[in-house]
């Protein structure tokens, strides 16, 4: 027993204690002027504590593998929390820029490749600027936040995307998505930020809040069309805010 606390404190490997047990053990065997009896009993106490320091030792290796695969398992959690966060808004849960860049790239490859048609909408809360001024800026992220949940449910297709994409800007990218689809997604938008109810005393628009949209349908998707397709709906945005708010500017490519 000494052999194996000494062993395992020392955290010696299973293979050391068994090359040097073997050891021992043929010094034993070879030694001449001991009866077998004498003999026995010299192999016993070597052999003994030999197999507790091996199973100990064997233990500890198993116990710090296990460690490692734990350690390396939360690792891995901890990064994809961190891709997670990194491409995510903080406040609405929706993806961000980030997350959208890294997203649009395959969903845009894969409706060029299937020839598949693709709808973008952009929707700005009409005069947000001034309903921060006049409710106080807690009021608006819950005015964000309750747009967002509108937008998430907008975008409720396996391959929808939701992002907010900056500010009180959101966008919505419908892929395999025809312009009469995209239309009454915008539609519903409309009415559902309406049903909201939410009072904007600082809105010269109407006396609750609305929003603005901007949507682009192609019919069909090209490698082409990615690079500007966001600019378009930009474009398409705010000339839906020159002809007075509250409404969808559309175009078909």
């Amino acid at each position: 027993m000494l052999l194996a606390l000494a062993f395992g404190a020392v955290g010696v490997p299973a293979a050391a204690v068994l090359t040097t047990t073997v050891t021992l053990v043929g010094l034993a065997r070879q030694e001449e002027g001991l009866d077998s009896l004498m003999r026995n009993q010299i192999l016993l106490m070597v052999i003994l504590p030999a197999m507790y320091a091996i199973a100990a030792a064997i233990e500890s290796e198993s116990r710090t593998t296990r460690e490692l695969v734990r350690t390396s398992q939360n690792l891995e959690v901890a990064n994809e929390r961190l891709a997670l966060l990194a491409r995510t808004d903080e406040l609405t849960g929706l993806l961000n820029r980030r997350g959208l860049s890294q997203t649009l790239e395959f969903l845009w490859a894969w409706c060029v490749r299937e020839s598949k048609p693709v709808a973008i909408l952009m929707v700005d809360i009409d005069f947000f600027h001034h309903y921060n001024e006049a409710y106080g800026h807690s009021s608006g992220d819950a005015v964000l936040i309750r747009i967002a949940s509108i937008m998430r449910w907008s975008a409720r297709r396996k391959t929808d995307l939701a992002v907010r994409y900056g500010g009180e800007e959101f966008l919505i990218v419908l892929p395999d998505a025809r312009h009469d689809h995209a239309q009454r997604v915008a539609d519903l938008i409309h009415e559902q930020v309406r049903d909201l109810n939410i009072e904007h005393s600082g809105s010269p628009v109407a006396p609750i809040l609305t929003v603005s949209i901007g949507m682009l349908a192609l019919a069909k998707a090209t490698a082409a069309a990615e690079t500007n397709s966001i600019d378009c709906c930009d474009a398409l945005l705010f000339e839906a805010k020159g002809k007075g708010r509250n409404r969808t500017v559309a175009a078909q490519q």
